[in-house]
């Protein structure tokens, strides 16, 4: 019954996402939670062409801000392949980023080309070091990307729409 009233509240719903969630509701409650969901592919294009700013907000998503809670730095980033510069600025649990601009009572300077900020997402740190100039603390750095934590969707996830 609840199947059947989920299936008719899809058929007339105006928004995409709110039938899609209704009639995978009514399907899970009428097959159960069967078959693997399918994972997206990723060959890296899409994050070789990001910009610096981009690749900066996506440190601030995935860096575990409460071990850091206590922390007060700042980065400069020379990126020497885009010909840009920023400063990243850490606070009271917040990463700011600056464009356009270095700050000269930064803890730590490094100079390197924008491909090497993936490098410190997957946290090697060693081949990071191979590929950039680092001046100053560099513990910073490694603290830095220590705290990165990294998203990891396997294959074959499932979660239930309706059911716990």
């Amino acid at each position: 019954l609840c199947a059947d009233a989920l299936e008719q509240l899809g058929y007339q719903a105006e928004s995409g996402t709110w039938r899609n969630a209704y009639l995978t509701a009514a399907k899970e409650l009428r097959e159960g939670n069967v078959g693997a969901v399918r994972g997206a592919s990723a060959t890296g294009d899409l994050q070789k062409n990001m910009s610096a700013n981009m690749l900066f907000d996506y440190f601030a998503i995935v860096l575990d801000k409460n071990t850091l809670a206590k922390e007060e730095f700042k980065m400069n980033f020379v990126l020497t392949d885009v010909k840009e510069e920023h400063v990243l600025s850490f606070n009271n649990g917040a990463l700011l980023v600056y464009e356009d601009t270095l700050d000269e009572e930064a803890d730590v300077t490094v100079t390197c080309p924008k491909n090497a900020l993936f490098i410190i997402i997957k946290g090697d740190i060693e081949t990071f070091e191979t590929m950039a100039k680092i001046e100053g603390k560099k513990d910073i750095l490694l603290d830095f990307a220590a705290n990165l934590n990294e998203f990891t969707i396997g294959k074959g996830i499932q979660f239930n729409i309706i059911e716990p």
